[in-house]
């Protein structure tokens, strides 16, 4: 009689964990499933909270070796693209954004970065080793009553943490091809995501979190209109005071190299720099030390990287990915000439202790203009849901990005898959006032420097 009671107990149990299993399983499918176009900041604000909450999420991403999108930097040992490796190969540096400023209303994006501070992934510059360079007088250092962070492990480590503890899924260096990447199926209500010829899922709902030509392309035969007569994007240096009719990006050359230390640069100026604003010159925006900003294992060299302004990259554009080599040579050295002749540098001693260089054009770089709405830095078009984040919906920078995306996940989380209304699509675009500072911080004006 035990034997029987304890057998049918047994069965009984199994069935009820059977069904809780299958039932459980099920839960778990039904999530709705989020393609995010994009593993840039906003993308990857957008996923974390997305995935965190309520959505089943995959972040498609085109870059090579990490995501991050702006947040880009070399580390040592990282594979060049072709041929060997280079002497800049051994070293850390940042080659797009080089460092962020908190916007006084970001709050929530103030506390992350208070959090990322706390743990070690971020760090403020030390004061006095941010300037401001113009060449009609020496370098003036900044005051620090609007700090500026940097990562000493590289921007790409605020990206890597980002993506440290994801509960969504990251697909990276998938080419999304803008011709047919993307198809919203009206039948089943979902969009088709395909990369390489091969079909990479069906989703419930589409996150565009990048710009440029690709998502212009990408939006251009979906029936989604509205979210595409947004994307539809321009490229040029300035835009008009009305702001213009259309998204304008503005492109910048990144140009990192490497000479022998102590070299030129370091000796020319100040003992404390580490990074400078460049003002009132057209070919130059942005100027860092890598040696000094992050940690190196070797100081035989020095690495430094300049960013230019978008109007030099617009008097010198050529393609993104396939640069002639002539190209790669003479914007070089018209770039190294210009830091000589701002620094009082012979351009020449300049040139000759340049030992190795990396040049890339960030073609994308920098919103010109920025769209303003009465609702959130956002846009989402509830009939074939599908969302739109980054930083040209509420400011030039990696603040901008990381809120944009953050707002869009919170509007999806707190409807919960009952997303019937439009946000955004209704407003136009205004004149960025901080463009001119190259996307490192949200200031309308150059950071007050310490007085005397």
């Amino acid at each position: 009689m035990i034997c029987i009671t304890f057998k049918k107990q047994h069965t009984r149990n199994n069935a009820i964990l059977t069904f809780l299993t299958l039932f459980l399983a099920r839960a778990h499918s039904v999530r709705p499933t989020v393609a995010v176009i994009g593993g840039g900041i906003a993308g990857l604000s957008c996923a974390e909270k997305l995935s965190q909450q309520y959505f089943d999420v995959t972040v498609f991403d085109t870059g090579r070796l990490r995501p991050g999108g702006r947040c880009a930097s070399r580390w040592p040992g990282d594979r060049p693209k072709e041929g060997d490796p280079s002497l800049l190969s051994q070293y850390r540096f940042d080659h797009a954004a080089q460092a962020i400023s908190v916007p006084p209303s970001f709050v929530k994006f103030q506390n992350q970065v208070k959090e990322w501070e706390s743990r070690g992934v971020l760090r403020q510059f030390t004061n006095g080793s941010v300037y401001q360079i113009n060449g009609a007088q020496p370098p003036t250092p900044l005051s620090s009553d609007h700090p500026l962070y940097f990562a000493p492990n590289g921007m790409n480590a605020i990206a890597m943490d980002l993506v440290a503890s994801r509960k969504y899924t990251l697909q990276h260096d998938v080419w999304v091809s803008p011709s047919n990447g993307v198809k919203w199926i009206e039948k089943s209500q979902k969009w088709r995501v395909q990369a390489k010829g091969e079909v990479r899922g069906y989703f419930d709902y589409l996150i565009i979190a990048h710009n440029g030509k690709c998502a212009d392309r990408l939006m251009s035969s979906s029936p989604a209109k509205e979210i595409h007569s947004l994307l539809r994007v321009n490229f040029a240096p300035s835009v008009p005071a009305n702001g213009g009719n259309r998204m304008t990006l503005g492109s910048i050359y990144s140009l990192s190299f490497c000479l022998k230390s102590p070299s030129i640069l370091s000796k020319t100026l100040p003992d404390s720099f580490v990074a400078g604003f460049i003002s009132e010159n057209a070919d130059l925006g942005f100027l860092t030390c890598q040696s000094g900003k992050l940690a190196q294992s070797d100081t035989a060299h020095e690495v430094w990287t300049i960013l230019s302004t978008p109007k030099f990259a617009k008097r010198h554009k050529a393609p993104q990915e396939f640069m002639p080599e002539e190209t790669v040579e003479e914007v070089s050295t018209l770039l190294l000439v210009s830091l000589g002749d701002l620094l009082s540098i012979a351009p020449e001693s300049l040139l000759a202790e340049v030992v190795d260089r990396r040049l890339q054009l960030w073609g994308a770089a920098i919103p010109m203009n920025v769209w303003r709405s009465k609702d959130e830095g956002f846009l989402y078009d509830c009939k074939h849901k599908v969302g739109v984040c980054g930083d040209w919906l509420l400011v030039p920078s990696i603040a901008g990005a990381w809120t944009s995306g953050r707002q869009l996940a919170d509007y999806m989380v707190e409807a919960k898959g009952d997303l019937k209304k439009d946000v955004g699509l209704r407003g136009r675009f205004v004149r960025s006032t901080s463009s001119h500072r190259l996307g490192i911080t949200s200031a309308s004006k150059a950071p007050e420097c310490i007085k005397a």
